[in-house]
């Protein structure tokens, strides 16, 4: 196997996706968390308030993981 069997890693991905495809599964993932609110509670702030609150844990643990790893690549 030569170097142009190589397949992408993770170094590789912004050359793969674009930020649109990041842009659409945000927005893919906020209507997700819309959809799966009770219906008492969907409003706008309720949204973005739970939108937020996933984010922000999202983060942290990839910043946990990053000292527990050892990668120091957290965002």
């Amino acid at each position: 196997m030569g170097d142009d069997d190589a397949q992408p890693g993770p170094e590789d991905l912004g050359s793969i996706f674009s930020p649109k495809w990041v842009d659409y599964m945000l927005r893919q993932a906020i209507a997700l968390c819309w959809a799966t609110l009770p219906r008492e509670s969907r409003t706008a702030t309720e949204l973005q308030t739970q939108v937020w609150r996933i984010v922000e844990r999202a983060l942290q643990d990839q910043r946990e993981d990053a000292d527990v790893f050892g990668t120091g690549r957290a965002p």
